[in-house]
């Protein structure tokens, strides 16, 4: 009889054992959410929290960075599938899910295939003797087109009295790309190796941005500034080229001030987009910075330090030559990231006449950052992560 006691009490033990996730170990279920750590992955206990420090690893999917997803041990075995797979909840839970692992990481293993054909290309063109060789001839090309320009531009001044505000904006861009490249032409002729690495790294990788400029997606004032009192939103977008200006075009203040009384006295925003008012398709620039120097230690905004501590590559500092209401200048704090493209990542106002911005380009990147993305498509590989594998994703993933 005893021998028949056991033998029920041992098959009912196993019956309700609970299996530790990582390692396997059984334990009674009287042990589980009992305050105690009993598995080494703390699996035991994702209602108690009491062992929150371990972490699950999903078996499939991807994160946006191209690593294996983790999550805390106490949204394991809580009955929702937190993974794409569901591999964080038992069977009987999985059985209902369907997995999605399949096209979300291969949404993001093209992402990152964008981004290390960009990346690579970039390091390529910044890394390019030879090609930073003809660019100084394109340099020196445009300064005798540029003189041609703004004689022209002075020719029609004095015959007409006036010039429109996009003659304008060339004549002041002219200026100011003649005094980079001017200065840039005569540090090659002195052979000045150390002033031109200052300026455009050690490998002069940041010299083809001298001849570029990047317009932003257009956003509106509300979210430059986070949030106005205005009723119907101005329009800007920002032209920066690197090492020069950094331009603010926006609508007609006009125009804008026009709908913008229109929703204030009752109107729709949408209705008064559609108000036929003069000079409507005409734009204004204002001038917010122009190059001032590198800085390499600056007061940046807490919400910015998560971008240097990610490794942005440089930092640069612009001043405008207008007064603002405060009698202080307009100042544009602008970091250099790595990406894919160059682009307008971010642009913010965070005080009066301060601005913020993120520069992403390619001609910043290092190997180490193309070296990171072709490890993720190795260990894509030798884990056998799930994914579409079209032509594009082939080339990259055997």
């Amino acid at each position: 009889m005893k021998v028949l006691i056991i033998l029920a009490m041992t098959v009912f033990l196993e019956a309700s054992a609970f299996v530790c996730r990582s390692s396997g170990i059984q334990i009674p279920d009287s042990r589980v959410n009992d305050g105690y750590c009993d598995c080494e992955d703390g699996s035991d206990e994702p209602e108690t929290h009491v062992c929150n420090s371990g972490s699950f690893v999903c078996k499939t999917e991807l994160t946006d960075e191209g690593v294996l997803r983790s999550f805390s041990n106490m949204f394991v075995d809580d009955g929702i599938c937190d993974c794409c797979d569901c591999s964080d909840e038992r069977e009987a839970v999985r059985q209902n899910w369907t997995n999605t692992c399949e096209e979300k990481n291969t949404m993001v293993l093209k992402r990152i295939v964008g981004d290390y054909k960009g990346k690579k290309a970039g390091l390529a063109i910044s890394h390019d003797s030879k090609g930073k060789k003809k660019l100084f001839k394109k340099i020196k090309a445009s300064l005798t087109s540029m003189t041609k320009e703004v004689n022209h531009i002075t020719d029609f001044y004095q015959t007409m009295g006036s010039i429109t505000q996009e003659q304008r904006k060339r004549y002041e861009d002219i200026y100011h790309f003649k005094a980079i490249y001017e200065g840039v032409l005569s540090l090659v002729q002195k052979k000045d190796k150390s002033a031109l690495t200052a300026l455009f790294g050690q490998k002069l990788e940041l010299l083809p941005l001298l001849t570029q400029c990047v317009y932003s997606a257009p956003f509106g004032e509300k979210e430059m500034k986070r949030g106005s009192a205005n009723y119907y939103d101005k329009v800007y977008s920002i032209e920066f080229c690197p090492f020069r200006t950094i331009t603010q075009v926006s609508n007609q203040t006009d125009t804008w001030r026009k709908r913008n009384d229109f929703v204030k006295n009752g109107g729709s925003s949408l209705n008064a987009a559609k108000l036929k008012v003069p000079n409507d398709e005409s734009w204004e620039y204002t001038l917010i910075g122009s190059r001032n120097a590198w800085i390499e230690e600056i007061e940046v905004p807490d919400h910015l330090k998560q971008y240097l501590a990610r490794g942005a590559q440089r930092t640069q500092v612009y001043q405008g030559e207008d007064v603002c209401i405060d009698g202080s200048k307009r100042t544009t704090v602008v970091l250099f990231e790595c990406g894919r493209e160059n682009k307008v990542e971010q642009f913010r106002e965070y005080g009066m006449c301060n601005y913020e911005m993120v520069f992403m380009t390619p001609y910043c990147c290092t190997e180490k950052e193309v070296v990171a993305l072709e490890k993720v498509f190795k260990n894509v590989a030798h884990f056998s992560i799930p994914f579409r594998r079209d032509d594009e994703l082939r080339e990259y993933i055997p």
